[in-house]
């Protein structure tokens, strides 16, 4: 057993003993911070310790896997720690996901324990008849009252991993089982890499869900960092994100490119720039340098932007960091150089090496690889490949990404071998999406594509067919709706359209391609006519009921690409994702000078319902001209001044 006067050194780390070994050496230095709720190091220890004792408590067959069901906050970074206390993997599951993902989630993985909150739980999880659930406000009350606390608790002597999910192209999400040894060594890269102050704070951006939590959380706690964990409205609303870093004195961010375009954008056109930040790391995504990163990052010149590449079953393999002149930096950065205890190979259709700067399939191996896919063993063995390396077989993973390298060893992305897509940082198999709409009793057959644009993001477009008896009027409502049930928000299609019959190429199979060029021709021909900006121009600064409603449709129209909106309807119901609502936020403070709260579309997600809700702020001098995240932002900070610094 360890305690904290017995914190462990270098050469004994692992995750959990670099986190005691800081709490030994600045126990009442703040650790994770979210809004008014503060915890410092030593408590954050003991906390962990507290629900790893909970979670080992009356599983006297072993724990497996800790599912880790609960909403925002402390908690949360705690229960993650004390699953690496124990050396248990644990299995995120967020509370807002759809019913049916969660029971599967669960019912794939089996947990041991769910940890999960009298707040979030619900009568589904009990349906996981082997899981036997901890409530976390029960967790440590006996020390309250004066028993024993068991803090110290016997570490285990290997950091331990995760089993997180991504899009499956069979229709059901893949179970991707992260070794503890692959994360130990990428936080010690990190660790590594960072020339952060002191003490310096890092915002949890990404869901717990997201593979890249797991870095943003420990490579802050294993350095004696403090995490801002960020609210729901400040991750959808780059305004508010901004106005929260410099709060909080935020020095990094890891952001999905999307959302660091937001941000830069969001900054440049308010002329606000968080001049706290010292890093930001971006992933997920290729990384398209727009005029708004580099004006964003001119005006940040003490901040490094670094382009990181991985998937889920590897995490981060290559790094390049973007040097301090953003005029000179490329449209498309390469991703970079690989990661201590990685090989990355460039191989042909046969599995032999390309020649520099040729194009091949991008292939991983060393410490970093995962498992394989949780008790999937087909799938394991399709993408987790032995290939004959210099004579020796070696494991790989085979990424399904195209590649090439320079003489320097610098590698470049060069697109995707198949149906996989990138929405909002997120994998995706468009396979996945076209299987549960598929099971729409209407729907005979469907293909589903994705639309890029010119910055790099896009959209969904369902193509389908309707069964004979099934009625045109409705379906693409109903589709929708099917598909919000069964999968996250980011799958959902932001169009549905009924097409006549399924192109098929001379093998039977669905024409993608000509599906893409009909929607691309259909969209030349019923394009909105472009906005007057005169007339605009003269608008600005009287963001009257008739004149915002119908500009706000339009905007809407614009964005989804569907001319037929109408002012009354629901935009989330037509596709609308909270990607968009940033870019409606600027057109709204350039047309109308009104700076509005991204949860405000949220609560009123129609135009109509929109418009008349800033028009009554208007009236009482609230919108109009005036920051209304501004006022969101003073009341926010109202309530946590008694947040420590």
């Amino acid at each position: 057993m360890q305690s904290l006067n017995e914190a462990a050194g270098p050469s004994e780390r692992t995750i959990a003993s670099s986190v005691l070994w800081c709490a030994s050496e600045f126990p009442c230095r703040p650790a994770v911070i979210f809004g008014t709720e503060a915890i410092n190091y030593m408590d954050l220890w003991r906390r962990a310790c507290e629900i790893a004792c909970a979670l080992k408590a009356g599983r006297e067959a072993g724990l497996d896997r800790v599912a880790i069901h609960l909403p925002i906050g402390v908690d949360r970074i705690a229960a993650i720690l004390g699953c690496q206390i124990l050396g248990v993997p644990y299995v995120p599951v967020e509370p807002n996901l759809p019913e049916s993902r969660i029971r599967e989630m669960l019912a794939q993985v089996d947990p041991s324990v769910l940890l999960s909150s009298s707040a979030v739980y619900s009568a589904i999880l009990e349906d996981v008849s082997s899981c036997s659930p901890v409530f976390v406000e029960k967790v440590g009350v006996r020390a309250a009252d004066g028993g024993s606390s068991n803090r110290d608790v016997a570490l285990s002597p290997k950091s331990s991993g995760y089993v997180i999910f991504t899009s499956g192209s069979t229709g059901k999400p893949k179970a991707v089982e992260m070794r503890g040894a692959a994360l130990q060594n990428l936080v010690d890269w990190q660790v590594e890499l960072s020339t952060l102050s002191d003490n310096a704070a890092t915002a949890q951006f990404a869901p717990i869900s997201f593979d890249v939590s797991f870095q943003e959380i420990f490579s802050t706690l294993c350095s004696g960092g403090r995490i801002v964990i960020l609210t729901n409205e400040q991750r959808i609303d780059p305004d508010l994100l901004s106005d929260e870093i410099q709060r909080a004195r935020v020095e990094r961010l890891f952001l999905p490119f999307v959302a660091l375009q937001q941000l830069a954008s969001s900054c440049v056109e308010r002329n606000v720039f968080p001049h706290s930040l010292r890093e930001i790391h971006t992933a997920g995504e290729q990384l398209v340098v727009s005029s708004a990163l580099r004006e964003f990052f001119s005006e940040l010149p003490q901040c490094r932007l670094f382009n990181q590449y991985g998937p889920s079953e590897t995490h981060v393999v290559t790094c390049h960091g973007l040097d301090s002149n953003p005029a000179e930096w490329p449209r498309l950065p390469p991703i970079g150089r690989v990661l201590p205890n990685v090989e990355l190979f460039i191989l042909d259709e046969d599995a032999r090496p390309v020649r520099s700067r040729e194009v091949g399939e991008l292939y991983v191996g060393g410490v970093c690889l995962a498992q394989g896919y949780f008790q999937d063993e087909e799938r394991t063995e399709e993408r987790f490949v032995t290939i004959d390396i210099n004579g020796a077989p070696t494991r790989l993973y085979r990424t399904g990404d195209f590649a090439t390298s320079d003489e320097s060893g610098c590698f470049f992305f060069c697109g995707r071998r198949d149906h996989q897509i990138k929405i909002d940082g997120h994998r995706v198999e468009l396979g996945e999406i076209e299987s549960v709409i598929a099971d729409h009793p209407d729907v005979a057959e469907v293909a589903v594509v994705f639309e890029r644009d010119a910055n790099g993001t896009g959209r969904l477009i369902a193509c389908l067919t309707r069964k004979d008896w099934a009625p045109p009027a409705g379906l693409e409502t109903a589709v929708r709706a099917h598909v919000r049930k069964m999968l996250p928000g980011y799958m959902a299609p932001d169009r549905v359209q009924i097409i006549g019959a399924m192109p098929k190429t001379a093998s039977g199979k669905v024409d993608r391609k000509s599906i893409a060029e009909k929607l691309c021709a259909e969209k030349v021909k019923t394009s909105p006519p472009p906005v007057d900006k005169a007339a605009s121009a003269n608008t600005i600064g009287s963001a009257k009921g008739g004149d915002l409603c119908g500009a706000i449709t339009s905007h809407w129209r614009e964005l989804l690409d569907n001319p037929s909106l109408a002012d009354s309807d629901n935009v989330f119901d037509f596709g609308a994702r909270s990607i968009m609502i940033p870019e409606l936020q600027r057109r709204l403070r350039r047309q109308f000078g009104i700076n509005m709260p991204a949860i405000l579309m949220f609560r009123h997600p129609s135009p109509r319902g929109l418009a008349d809700f800033l028009s009554r702020r208007s009236a009482k001098g609230d919108a109009s001209n005036t920051t209304l995240a501004g006022l969101a932002t003073r009341r926010m900070s109202t309530k946590r001044r008694a947040s420590p610094r």
